[in-house]
């Protein structure tokens, strides 16, 4: 396939952005993809650059528990409802989708708040946020430390969000105990503010705000409840010509599973003993 390109728009407003994004067929990056990118020995410039991100942050009640929800670029109703999402957020610090609405979004992950908060992962912060917050040198430890240290739900959680970029003594954890953070956090709404907005409202009405993610170099955290749109001090990230062909042809990749890698490898030994160390470091940051 043909190589894609990156590109940064900004910084500018959030509404500003966006368009300028979709004139240019720009493909927003999601968090993780900009995490992934800022851990390239060529992506240094990218840490000290604060984004808004594509992915869909959204809320909703089950059966009293607050529940976080992810979709991707496509489905997040504060890209593909641009000036809707503004305009409420603007006025109301919130976007509503009513349930039919909201049953047209196609969700990639769920979190349970609530249950969170009753473990004490989520950590108040204030009236309206929350936060998961972690150690660095635990992220550097690799995934097999981190979640013995913080459980499956942090787990689950930064391996949606974040991807896998942020574990391993090469991963931004690493890169972040080295600056001298020594824990990077989460913030997502309180589950009794959603609960208070969502008060009165019809029955599968969900709440959503937009993504964010700070600057490498001061306080590095990422916000799953960005409402300032209206900052004119934000970038965003992206690839251009989200729809690459070759020949005229869109390729499409086969999906890369456990089982695909182990097989591949039974059938074509790894005889490099450095090559072969690396791969095991790889294997052990996940199983």
């Amino acid at each position: 396939m043909a190589q894609k390109e990156p590109k940064m728009l900004g910084p500018d407003k959030y509404v500003s952005l966006v368009r300028q994004a979709k004139q240019q067929n720009l493909d927003i990056s999601l968090i993780a993809d900009i995490q992934r990118k800022r851990n390239l020995k060529s992506g240094e410039e990218l840490r000290n650059q604060l984004f808004w991100a594509g992915d869909g942050c959204g809320y909703k009640l089950n059966e009293g528990d607050v529940v976080f929800l992810h979709t991707d670029v496509d489905n997040n109703p504060g890209i593909q409802k641009l000036d809707d999402f503004v305009e409420q957020i603007t006025q109301t610090d919130n976007f509503f989708l009513n349930p039919e609405s909201f049953g047209l979004v196609e969700v990639d992950a769920e979190f349970n708040l609530s249950e969170f908060e009753r473990q004490g992962v989520l950590q108040m912060y204030s009236a309206e946020f929350g936060y998961l917050e972690v150690k660095t040198s635990v992220l550097a430890e690799g995934r097999r430390v981190f979640r013995k240290e913080y459980g499956d739900g942090a787990v689950n959680v930064f391996d949606i969000i974040q991807g896998s970029s942020v574990y391993g003594k090469n991963g931004l954890g690493a890169k972040l105990k080295q600056k001298g953070n020594c824990t990077t956090r989460m913030y997502f709404l309180k589950p009794s503010y959603v609960k208070e907005e969502l008060f009165g409202k019809d029955e599968g009405t969900t709440l959503w705000r937009s993504a964010f993610v700070y600057s490498f170099y001061y306080y590095p955290f990422v916000s799953l409840g960005g409402r300032g749109l209206s900052t004119g001090y934000v970038s965003l990230f992206g690839v251009v010509d989200k729809s690459a062909v070759v020949g005229g042809v869109i390729e499409n990749s086969e999906e890369l599973t456990h089982e695909k890698v182990l097989d591949y490898l039974k059938r074509n030994p790894v005889r490099d003993e450095n090559l072969a160390r690396a791969l095991l470091d790889e294997v052990n940051k996940f199983y």
